[in-house]
């Protein structure tokens, strides 16, 4: 006798297909994802490492010829061991939802099921999404999120202090060039020795309207980017050597009011995110994936729950090189 059960005839609802389905389901926009500035890779474990090579350079002493060289000591190597956070959430669908969209004992139930299952997926995905974004932009502003929820700084696990400038907006004659240029020098000062191809900024909208606005980055526009102006820089623009973004947050998900978080682009190794295996059995020491989805009966056969989680730690590995941009009026 063929089962009546809509969920349990429904090969939809196995941890493979759920995960497949949810990984593919498109990404709600965001601009630190859109930027690319994070490097995603997947690890087989809870935890991350991230090693530090402490190169320092010194001054070398002349000698006299023939003379012995200046002893040169190895760089001192750290390790620090991170718990990826875990990040899940859980919806249900019941039997009632999907009651009379077929004829009694019929089993043509994928698509109404399917239906209903990519919906709950696609708002789970989003608000993973909205959460990833979250703890990236913590991480453009020199700290992370650790396992238990908690915002920790990057300064107290990695070492150095976070730098800042005035840009004085407020002051019709603040040189801003000179302002970025200030910026620019924290931000290599910080870097040290390592490579970089691009500075970006992103704004609070108060910020990027009292940049934008500033009779110094006007002038500028005014005689070399008149069409730009004239049509409004809304998105971004770049100035000073930097590439500077208005940054459209929601909730808790945005720059801090009056400021703008200055970062290099183009640093090996200096933004990563790490995902780590979900928390099953089928799943134990496999490469992480970005997201995970699973489902089980409820009692009765009454509905089908569904979870999804994402797990993974997102950090700048060189703190010192993130510049925060204020104005003090």
């Amino acid at each position: 006798m063929p089962t009546l059960n809509p969920f349990a005839s429904n090969d939809a609802f196995n941890l493979a297909s759920l995960t497949a389905a949810i990984n593919d389901l498109a990404y709600t926009p965001s601009l630190i994802r859109q930027l690319g500035v994070f490097d995603e890779q997947g690890v087989a474990t809870t935890t991350a490492l991230i090693e530090e090579l402490n190169e320092t350079l010194s001054l070398i002493t002349p000698k006299p010829r023939n003379a012995p060289g200046n002893p040169v000591v190895s760089d001192k190597r750290v390790v620090n061991t991170l718990s990826v956070p875990h990040i899940p959430q859980r919806a249900t669908i019941m039997a009632d939802e999907v009651q009379g969209v077929r004829e009694f004992g019929s089993e043509n139930m994928a698509t109404p099921i399917q239906a209903a299952i990519n919906r709950r997926l696609e708002k789970m995905r989003r608000q993973i999404d909205y959460t990833i974004e979250y703890h990236r932009l913590l991480a453009l502003a020199g700290n992370y999120m650790d396992a238990n929820g908690s915002t920790q700084s990057a300064y107290t696990l990695l070492g150095g202090s976070r730098d800042s400038v005035d840009f004085v907006l407020g002051t019709a004659t603040t040189k801003i060039r000179e302002k970025c240029l200030d910026a620019i020098g924290h931000v290599e000062d910080g870097l040290g020795g390592a490579p970089y191809t691009e500075l970006h900024a992103i704004c609070s909208l108060g910020f990027w309207s009292k940049l934008i606005t500033h009779a110094k980055v006007e002038e500028t526009f005014v005689y070399n980017e008149g069409a730009a102006l004239r049509a409004g820089l809304t998105d971004a623009f770049q100035f000073g050597g930097i590439t500077f973004h208005r940054y459209r947050g929601a909730g808790s998900a945005v720059v801090t009011s009056g400021k703008a978080f200055l970062f290099p682009v183009g640093v090996p190794d200096m933004y990563l995110s790490r995902f780590a295996p979900a928390n099953y059995a089928e799943t134990v020491n496999t490469i992480g994936l970005p997201y995970y989805a699973k489902s089980r009966m409820l009692d009765f056969d009454k509905g089908v729950e569904i979870e999804a989680q994402s797990n993974v730690l997102n950090i700048a590995t060189r703190p010192t090189a993130l510049v925060e941009l204020t104005t003090s009026n």
